[in-house]
């Protein structure tokens, strides 16, 4: 005899198979999001390699987070003056070849691309949000431009960091260029308040409750979102 499936075993056969998937979907997720978090701290591991080979280059000079350049026009902003500015050149680009981390970056196949971190650059985090424009930050500390003039403070030498393997250098942030210590989990509007709702300072834990991070000290490790504490000595470069 020819034996057919009744309506119910087959109800039954798909409830399986849906308790199955929605079992295993959480797994897959998290299995999707390690991957994301090992390509996004490649990422700033070549950042690492390259604000390592700017202190050589600069008599221990750490990387800030903005200064005035030869790119510098007025005391107006514009992307040359982030540390995020470009992540290739083209050959008629001389100037931009030089600045910030340009010259220790590997140049990409292609003549130019866009801001580090932002979703036209090579190295943007995958887990980047909708409505996120950037995916990488810098201590806030280390803005070293008032107008069209260099701000000393935010300049730091490399030698003269107590807690090298403790300070945050670059971290994973949303649409702003700086991460603040006081906004770390919170974030802030845009310091115009122009941008409610897109214009955030805080640290993006983005990958299963981590932010990845650069610390001066070249190493990269994970700050947890979960029970994370503000401490002096991870943002004060004074210390």
């Amino acid at each position: 005899m020819k034996k057919t499936f009744t309506l119910i075993e087959l109800l039954v056969v798909i409830a399986i198979i849906a308790i199955l998937a929605g079992m295993l979907l959480p797994a897959l997720n998290k299995a999707r999001e390690r991957a994301r978090s090992s390509s996004c701290i490649n990422h700033l591991k070549t950042f690492s390699t390259g604000c390592l080979m700017y202190i050589n280059d600069n008599d221990d000079w750490i990387m800030p987070a903005t200064m005035p350049n030869s790119e510098t026009k007025s005391s107006g902003w514009g992307d040359s003056d982030y540390w995020t500015f470009l992540t290739g050149y083209g050959d008629n680009e001389k100037d931009a070849a030089k600045l910030w981390l340009n010259p220790y970056m590997p140049k990409p196949p292609y003549s130019k691309t866009q801001n580090i971190g932002t979703t036209g650059s090579k190295y943007t985090c995958p887990s980047i949000e909708t409505l996120t424009d950037r995916t990488y930050a810098m201590n806030g500390d280390f803005e070293a431009r008032s107008g069209a003039k260099l701000l000393t403070t935010g300049m730091q030498k490399a030698g003269h960091v107590k807690h090298p393997s403790s300070l945050l250098h670059i971290t994973e942030g949303y649409t702003w260029f700086f991460v603040y210590q006081g906004r770390a989990l919170s974030g802030a509007m845009d310091r115009n308040n122009t941008s409610p709702g897109t214009t955030k300072t805080a640290i993006a834990f983005r990958h299963n409750g981590a932010a990845n991070t650069l610390f001066v000290d070249g190493h990269v490790s994970q700050i947890k979102k979960a029970g994370y504490t503000s401490q002096d000595e991870m943002w004060d470069k004074d210390l």
